[in-house]
């Protein structure tokens, strides 16, 4: 998060120990995904200003700024969205030329899965040719990106520039190196290929013999420590309202043996977090 609280999207080169921010201050920016290939960036962002004027007052609000963009990694990526010449057929063996266009650019990238010049990262950003709306779950293989809008899955092709449904009324999920997606559809789940067509959702995963053994002493002291930890570690003020922390979580860390349900951990966590006196330091059931 930037300080006027928009987030910006950052790469960090792990060799070069370096950052470079890949979008600016002026645009919340969010989720952002590699396609499979290397080649793409893509995330949400919140900047399509289309204006529309109230009903009440003469003036202009902007809703629906939410769409989904890309940025090109590396500056010899061409844009997906470049006007691609007609194909002529040469006929003639003597007119034939050789197609040198493969230069040394195109061989590095084979080398490496992802090539990243930070140089003009921020011009490189394309919107895809979508409606304003919020998008989530980002996948994408480089000719595909695959995204919910509207509580179903579709899919945009970049080569055909144009979008399909893959599946009505679902979320997808991808793991990293997958080649299955899990859909979740009315509650449950489903297993299927990544398609770009209609996804195979007819069958869905049997959960009937699925069990959890839960310790729950140990479960709820485990959330006790991290919800000590994360006033520590995210409390506005350093000095904790004066407050000896440390000796806070001594203080109250006694009484969790004694603890025999949800309810229990979350009144002694609430007596621990009212000790700062500070407002809007909540406890949800959980």
């Amino acid at each position: 998060p930037a300080e006027n609280n928009y987030n910006i999207i950052y790469l960090y080169n792990i060799a070069d120990k370096k950052e470079y921010a890949v979008t600016d201050k002026w645009y919340d920016s969010r989720s952002p995904v590699f396609s499979t290939d290397g080649k793409y960036l893509i995330f949400n962002s919140s900047r399509d200003f289309s204006p529309t004027y109230g009903n009440l007052e003469w003036n202009h609000v902007y809703t629906n700024m939410n769409g989904i963009y890309m940025t090109l990694l590396s500056e010899n990526t061409p844009s997906p969205f470049i006007e691609k010449d007609a194909k002529v057929k040469i006929s003639s063996e003597d007119n034939k030329i050789e197609d040198t266009s493969k230069n040394e650019n195109e061989e590095s990238e084979k080398d490496d899965l992802v090539v990243f010049n930070p140089e003009g990262i921020s011009e490189r950003i394309l919107r895809l040719p979508l409606p304003p709306a919020y998008y989530g779950n980002i996948y994408s293989d480089g000719k595909n990106i695959w995204y919910n809008r509207g509580g179903s899955t579709r899919v945009f092709n970049l080569d055909k520039q144009e979008e399909n449904v893959v599946a009505e009324g679902a979320s997808m999920y991808v793991a990293p190196a997958s080649k299955n997606a899990l859909f979740i559809k009315g509650g449950q789940f489903y297993i299927s290929d990544i398609t770009s067509g209609k996804a195979n959702l007819n069958k869905a995963v049997d959960l009937s013999n699925m069990k959890i053994t839960t310790d729950y002493a140990q479960e709820w002291k485990q959330i006790f420590n991290e919800a000590w930890r994360g006033y520590r570690d995210g409390f506005y003020l350093e000095n904790m309202h004066g407050v000896d922390w440390n000796a806070m979580k001594k203080k109250y860390e006694v009484l969790l043996p004694y603890v025999k349900t949800r309810l229990d951990l979350n009144y002694v966590i609430g007596e621990m977090i009212s000790e700062l006196n500070c407002g809007h330091a909540y406890i949800n059931p959980g």
